[in-house]
């Protein structure tokens, strides 16, 4: 093992806290894998979970997570009375994977400021590099958490200091590194490590310039772990939300598959400037929605969408304004919405076609030449869907 720095990943609170998460990744994946689980938000409607009026024995969870706003309705004898559970697990998920903490793992990885570098990390890390491999590698890098600097570069993540349009030779120079491939960046799974005597990961990059960004994987992958926490505690019928991206189980207070509401795309973010364009019913699956209708800066009379292909460094200007994936678990469905923001509306068509075997469920909404609103979906997606 080579550990380059003497980062603050190496403190023993840090060691110890990354073992636990660890052993406890790892059995939330070998769970979550092998269970037959055949801008968006529940159409259903503290320390103690509210209970529903409808039903005595379904309660609601809330609060505030990741940026942005959780919901999680669920069906129990009594009140579990896990919302302190909730926010801890979603508190020590960010110690992980979130890119605005200084102190958490991904960011030691990305402010490591050697050529060569390696540093163990939690099994969620390695769990969400693994998927995040797949899917690069089956949409030809339209997916790729390697963006980092790109976004970085663009100005998304502090947009007030936004001055110039970047330039073309800009653009390019930065896209040497945004490579997520076997040649700039490895995982070294099991790698046996003499001084705790356990089995850990390992990831190695190439470049100090390599920086990951997991955002577009990372909330469907805690609505997952959210999902797998409740399932764990007994929990048959649940509805997790986060920020738009949903893992459903069951049946609702009504004894139905729960039914997942679809913003219609307007430049509106109030809950009352919301319309639904369509409903889908959801049968043990996860579900995500991007969008670049609400996500965008505008510099020097240009609107720039928040998507930047990774291919070309440039934000999207095609006519897709959302896409909605379905999807065995909320993480892949979330990456997949944003490879597909990528793709645009004819690229995503084509990959859809040429891999079936991934079932996907896919909703796409875009603007034609006079700024109509036009849908289109593929043959799963019919099966589940109501339009409005």
């Amino acid at each position: 093992m080579i550990l380059v720095g003497n980062t603050c990943h190496n403190s023993i609170f840090k060691k110890s806290r990354l073992i636990g998460t660890f052993l406890f990744s790892l059995l939330f994946y070998s769970c979550v894998d092998n269970t037959n689980t055949n801008g968006s938000k529940s159409l259903e409607k503290d320390e103690s979970s509210k209970k529903n009026s409808l039903e005595s024995n379904f309660y609601t969870i809330e609060g505030f997570a990741q940026g942005t706003t959780y919901q999680i309705k669920y069906e129990a004898s009594h009140d579990l009375k896990i919302k302190r559970e909730i926010d801890s697990l979603l508190q020590d998920f960010d110690w992980h994977l979130s890119t605005y903490l200084d102190s958490s793992l991904i960011s030691d990885f990305n402010n490591a400021d050697v050529q060569f570098y390696c540093q163990i990390v939690s099994g969620i890390i390695a769990n969400c590099f693994s998927e995040s491999r797949k899917i690069y590698e089956v949409t030809d890098g339209a997916f790729n958490p390697a963006v980092y600097p790109l976004v970085d570069f663009w100005g998304f993540y502090d947009m007030a200091n936004k001055e110039h349009q970047p330039t073309r030779h800009e653009i390019d120079s930065i896209l040497k590194f945004v490579v997520f491939d076997s040649t700039a960046i490895q995982l070294i799974q099991n790698k046996w490590v003499d001084t705790d005597k356990l089995m850990a990961n390992e990831l190695c990059k190439v470049d100090a310039r390599l920086k990951l960004d997991f955002n577009a994987i990372a909330q469907g992958f805690s609505v997952d772990l959210i999902g797998f926490f409740l399932h764990y505690r007994g929990v048959e019928n649940y509805m997790v939300e986060l920020g738009g991206e949903v893992k459903c189980r069951g049946e609702n207070a009504y004894g139905n598959l729960w039914k997942i509401g679809i913003d219609r795309p307007t430049d509106e973010a109030s809950a009352s400037a919301r319309v639904l364009n369509a409903a889908v019913l959801l049968d043990n699956k996860g579900l995500a929605t991007s969008g670049n209708y609400r996500k965008f800066y505008e510099l020097d009379g240009v609107k720039y969408a928040h998507t930047i292909d990774p291919r070309t460094g440039m934000p999207v200007s095609h006519s897709l304004l959302s896409t909605t994936v379905v999807s065995e678990k909320a993480s892949v469905s979330d990456a997949y919405a944003t490879a597909f923001m990528v793709l645009g509306v004819e690229e995503t068509k084509l990959f859809l076609e040429k891999n079936e075997e991934l079932d996907l469920d896919v909703y796409l909404i875009y603007a034609n030449a006079n700024g109509e609103f036009i849908t289109w979906m593929n043959s799963g997606m019919k099966e589940i869907i109501e339009e409005f």
